[in-house]
């Protein structure tokens, strides 16, 4: 009677230890599926944003301190231009 009871208990550990990990690897199956529905939610709302395209996005993309860096060196850009039109032109002289 305690062979019978010691190979059931056997039987059992090996069954109960292979649920976990059935379990376990499910788990993981799961965890793996939903960061890849995340990365590509991302990748897919990258590829939308570039189809769409146009300025205002690229505008949007950049941070305010980077927008106004931009619109400084646009200023400089126009005033040398300018200044060498004038002195070219004589208008202007060094």
């Amino acid at each position: 009677m305690d062979d019978e009871l010691d190979e059931l208990l056997t039987d059992e550990e090996p069954e109960t230890e292979a649920d976990e990990t059935a379990a376990s690897s499910s788990t993981l199956s799961q965890d793996e599926e939903d960061r890849l529905r995340r990365i590509a939610t991302r990748v897919s709302t990258s590829h939308n944003a570039l189809d769409e395209g146009g300025s205002g996005s690229t505008w949007r993309s950049f941070s305010p301190a980077q927008r106004l860096i931009l619109a400084v060196l646009v200023l400089l850009n126009i005033l040398v231009i300018s200044f060498g039109i004038l002195v070219v032109t004589g208008r202007f002289s060094l």
